[in-house]
């Protein structure tokens, strides 16, 4: 059990949600700038067939509700087996049945060779039938692209995807080629790069691997160049519910209208009278007592064996993850482990590969949204996120409060007052690049709805023909929120 919490969990961490957007009349701006590329983050659904196109990995929501019945009719109320036997099987059989068709060799290859991701080789005005602004207006990514193309015009914005279960540096040659691509298409010597959520360590190991010639700028918006806890934690089996977490996570839904008063008066009694804290005892138990069953029942060939997950591990959590997830198995799994050295070795380059890049004068921007709670069901999902990532880790360490929670009085006197956000919750002086570096309230992850003030602010940042710094973009405030619709404010 505690293994497939890992899975969804690090599927959670993956998903963005965005609403559909109006489509907006195409132009074509007088535009003589470098090009824009954009890398998109982790897609599960993506896979696809490559010969049909048909998506690789099916979610029947029959196939869980047979699940439930045949657990809690069948088999708990009647035949009375013990629940983590009743459980575990069917359950790992239904993660088989999801995830299966995406699972990798113990060389990392994929399991079925005819298993990958449509890949666009144009700009994205090449691909009329396939980027259209209905598909293209379903992700964060999609919006930008939209955004992008009204400034730009669309034959100066390529859309990179790519299989996200390859290695980080498979993944760098396939972006070199694509940026060799879109500089001759364009006959330009640069290009301008957004990257988005698992695009930031996509990006980072192209600059690793094949230096930043090519770039003029690189604009980390919600990314996980630095990876992410979640992942981190699930690579090394830690999973844990816990009561205050949990209640803070239900809690942020009643406040957003998600939920509705009477939950919040059944969570309320439910935390006041101990039940909450005797069925997190319950589950916890539970995922520790089960973990050897799910361990055994593919969480290495789903999870442990796409190399690109191991890209986001957080550097201090991947030699310990790398043991937990192939301990005993060490010469089935070597040629992926051998790999695994490489991509530790990458995972450690990180901040030394931006900081190069910045001194050979690329232009470097990070956006951190914050104030969103994370699924509680790892232990530091304390921490403030934009509901995907932890805003730590895409601001670059800044010194951040846990999720409702705020800097001590005490702390904040000991520091600069224009580095401290209005509501006391980040220190902005701890980040790599302070000046670089803009935080936005309320925001979700890779937000960039079409048509808001939030996709105008990531699209002036990404076409800034000047380094881009807190002090010059003035319409922009180190610290930012946003409302519903994602108009920006001040936040003061």
């Amino acid at each position: 059990m505690k293994k497939i919490l890992a899975l969804l969990l690090s599927a959670v961490m993956v998903f963005s949600l965005c609403s559909p957007v109006l489509a907006a009349e195409e132009t074509t701006p007088d535009y003589d700038g470098n090009p824009v590329v954009i890398v998109r983050g982790i897609d599960f659904g993506s896979l696809v067939n490559l010969d049909d196109g048909t998506k690789a990995m099916q979610i029947g929501v029959g196939d869980i509700l047979d699940l439930v019945v045949e657990v809690l009719l069948s088999k708990f109320l009647y035949e009375k087996e013990s629940l983590e036997d009743i459980l575990v099987t069917p359950a790992m059989d239904l993660v088989w049945d999801i995830m299966g068709p995406i699972a990798s060799n113990p060389d990392g290859s994929s399991m079925d060779p005819n298993v990958g991701m449509k890949q666009y080789y144009g700009s994205i005005d090449e691909f009329p039938e396939e980027l259209t602004d209905d598909y293209l207006s379903i992700s964060g990514e999609g919006n930008l692209a939209l955004t992008m193309r009204d400034r730009v015009g669309a034959e100066n914005v390529f859309y990179f995807t790519y299989d996200w279960r390859k290695s980080p540096e498979k993944i760098a040659a396939e972006l070199d080629a694509f940026i060799e691509m879109a500089k001759e298409q364009t006959g330009k010597d640069k290009v301008r790069v957004a990257a988005l959520s698992m695009g930031g360590m996509v990006i980072t190991s192209y600059m690793y691997y094949y230096g930043n010639d090519a770039l003029e700028s690189v604009a980390y918006l919600s990314a996980a160049h630095n990876g992410t806890y979640v992942c981190g934690d699930a690579l090394n089996g830690r999973i844990v519910f816990e009561p205050d977490t949990l209640e803070k996570a239900l809690l942020n839904l009643i406040d957003d209208g998600t939920l509705d008063f009477i939950t919040w008066l059944v969570l309320k009694i439910a935390r006041l009278s101990g039940v909450t804290d005797i069925l997190c005892d319950f589950v916890n138990d539970f995922v520790t007592n089960s973990a050897s069953q799910v361990y055994t029942g593919g969480l290495r060939d789903i999870l442990g064996t796409a190399l690109g997950m191991w890209a986001l591990c957080p550097d201090d959590d991947f030699a310990s993850g790398r043991d937990y997830i192939f301990k005993g198995e060490e010469e089935k799994y070597a040629s992926v482990l051998e790999q695994l050295d490489g991509v530790e070795a990458f995972v450690k380059s990180t901040h030394s590969t931006i900081e190069k890049a910045y001194a050979d004068g690329v232009k470097v921007i990070f956006t951190s949204n914050y104030n969103q709670p994370l699924i509680p069901i790892y232990p530091r999902a304390v921490l403030n996120s934009d509901s995907t990532l932890e805003s730590d880790l895409t601001s670059n360490f800044a010194t951040i409060a846990n999720f409702g929670e705020t800097l001590s009085d005490e702390y904040i006197a000991t520091r600069a007052p224009e580095f401290i956000s209005a509501d006391k919750v980040i220190d902005a002086s701890t980040c790599l690049y302070p000046d670089y570096t803009w935080f936005i309230k309320d925001a979700d992850h890779v937000a960039f709805k079409y048509g808001t003030e939030f996709s105008a602010f990531a699209a002036d940042l990404i076409l800034s023909e000047n380094q881009p710094t807190v002090g010059n973009m003035t319409d922009y405030q180190r610290f930012m929120y946003t409302d519903e619709v994602y108009n920006l404010y001040p936040l003061v």
